[in-house]
């Protein structure tokens, strides 16, 4: 009968069977009918929400968690996450957040952090994300602390769209600054977009009478992003590209204007590849296509 519980509250979230996969008899916790009731509760209170909650217990702190919060552990933390213990599942963050867990466990003090940066590698490459959680002491009957409720969710979609949005915003002051002087603006270019932290590369050249002419650059390996020949046929395509790691965009003012450009941009490495950093690349391309094809037509008006 008091295994029935355990049955019950798997059964509320879809990672249940695989919490009642675990051999939990053989590891520290024991079998889930002698569970410490402060335990107990905190597995109920887990399975039984949405939001990402974790759960550890025990001198080598193992995990069990939910649905919400194994979306966190990536693609390849998943697999036997369950378990085993925090230390070994978040073994390159482990340095970083074992403090935390140390101050809880020791004072059983709640730790609250918003939007805390962690390089963690869960899905085969090493990634910068952000979370906010909150860790909070879990007891024995006796009062003695003996785990940590970890209470979390990822915002690296906020972290990093905030960025990107005060990155485009500077970009573009610092251009309109600079617009009528196609020099001054390849130098805002190589400059900005140097010190972006979402573009690891950047290239950029003027169409002048069907030549390209090297414009700003801000690429730290000095290895060309794009072949030259290759830069016709982009330019008559007249849209954006993805060739190989590179995104490529013919600048123009307007989709009837005449093409003034190429930019070239490769993203860091810390970020997965996605929608959301293509419709970045391309507000960059954008922003610059604006004051490039403003500053050329100045420059024609100016000769006449």
């Amino acid at each position: 009968m008091r295994e029935q519980w355990f049955t019950r509250a798997t059964e509320l979230d879809p990672i249940g069977p695989t919490v009642r996969e675990v051999d939990w008899a053989s590891t520290s916790w024991g079998p889930p009918e002698d569970w410490a009731p402060g335990l107990r509760s905190a597995v109920e209170i887990c399975l039984s929400t949405r939001f990402p909650v974790l759960v550890t217990w025990g001198p080598d702190l193992l995990m069990l968690y939910n649905e919400g919060y194994r979306a966190m552990l990536g693609r390849e933390k998943q697999a036997g996450a369950t378990g085993r213990p925090v230390a070994q599942v978040w073994s390159e963050v482990w340095p970083d957040i074992s403090p935390l867990f140390g101050q809880v466990l020791s004072t059983g003090v709640p730790v609250y952090l918003e939007d805390t940066p962690l390089r963690v590698n869960r899905s085969g490459y090493d990634e910068d994300a952000w979370f906010t959680f909150c860790y909070s002491a879990l007891r024995d009957e006796s009062g003695q602390v003996q785990g940590v409720l970890d209470i979390a969710y990822e915002t690296t979609e906020q972290v990093v769209a905030r960025r990107r949005l005060s990155f485009v915003s500077m970009l573009s002051t610092q251009l309109h600054a600079a617009t009528g002087d196609v020099d001054a603006l390849g130098r805002v270019v190589s400059d900005v977009l140097g010190r972006s932290l979402d573009l690891h590369a950047a290239e950029l050249s003027l169409l002048v009478d069907e030549r390209f002419i090297p414009l700003a650059r801000a690429n730290p390996r000095e290895v060309p992003l794009l072949d030259p020949s290759t830069v016709p046929e982009l330019v008559r395509s007249h849209r954006a590209q993805v060739v190989g790691d590179t995104f490529v965009m013919p600048l123009t003012g307007s989709a009837t204007d005449p093409v003034v450009g190429v930019l070239a941009l490769r993203a860091t490495a810390g970020r997965a590849p996605d929608g959301l950093q293509l419709d970045f690349m391309e507000l960059v391309g954008v922003t610059i296509a604006s004051a490039l094809s403003t500053s050329v037509k100045h420059m024609s008006e100016v000769g006449e």
